[in-house]
């Protein structure tokens, strides 16, 4: 073989090899470049109206429930410890979401593609009322006398009411689908022949950590199961 002939064969490799560098530097994904997986592309899924702590993952943290059935679920959610992204979840409402699979600093994720559709969900507002006492620590109370009552506010995640003397409010803490717990509550501190029994209402809903509605009665249970409070819907 000629000199000519073998120092093109040289320039000939040298460029090849410099071609299949830049396609290899181009294609290489950056730090921090959503990319889209190789497993699938896109996908539906449904997002629960409830958000939930799932089993004291972390505390005082809650997540969005999921499923990817095709048909609306009523039960058995997943938790997903990660945010959609371009996703605004509003809670109370059951979401479809079409959604894609990315990669984020080499950690898997979701990226939202579009709302397929947002549907009120009764079960999650069924609470949201205003409700007069009944019952408490198993005593019933006397209807023609004054009550508590307590109004349930799922907008402001906030509780107002009126116990036998005194105003209160406080916050709500966590919702679920079975559990509620409020926050410190304050109120007014007025004086009155009943106010032993209020201070037994308030420390009822201090320990509050699940709760039972059926048909207009709305049951509130402390951490061992007991019921503490129970109150009628008021019209």
């Amino acid at each position: 073989m000629s000199l000519n002939k073998i120092i093109v064969a040289i320039a000939t490799i040298a460029l090849v090899a410099c071609g299949t560098t830049k396609i290899v530097e181009e294609n290489k994904e950056q730090p921090g470049e959503d990319q889209i997986s190789n497993e699938t592309d896109a996908g539906k899924i449904w997002v629960s109206s409830f958000m939930d702590n799932c089993d004291g993952a972390v505390p005082h943290m809650y997540y969005l429930q999921t499923q990817e059935k095709t048909e609306k679920p009523a039960k058995n959610w997943d938790c997903i410890y990660q945010t959609i992204q371009g996703f605004e979840y509003e809670p109370g409402y059951i979401y479809q979401l079409e959604v894609k699979r990315i990669m984020t600093e080499g950690l898997p994720g979701l990226s939202l593609v579009q709302v397929i559709s947002k549907e009120r969900d009764p079960d999650y507002f069924r609470i949201y009322d205003i409700w007069a006492a009944t019952q408490m620590n198993g005593e019933v109370l006397d209807v023609t006398a004054a009550r508590p009552n307590i109004e349930v506010n799922l907008t402001t995640m906030k509780i107002m009411g009126k116990g036998m003397c005194n105003q209160y409010f406080g916050k709500i803490e966590r919702y679920t689908t079975s559990t509620i717990k409020f926050g410190p509550i304050a109120g007014t501190k007025m004086m009155c022949p009943e106010i032993k029994q209020e201070q037994f209402f308030l420390e009822a809903l201090k320990v509050t950590t699940t709760f039972e509605i059926k048909s207009m009665t709305l049951r509130l249970f402390n951490s061992n199961k007991e019921e503490v409070l129970r109150f009628q819907k008021v019209d």
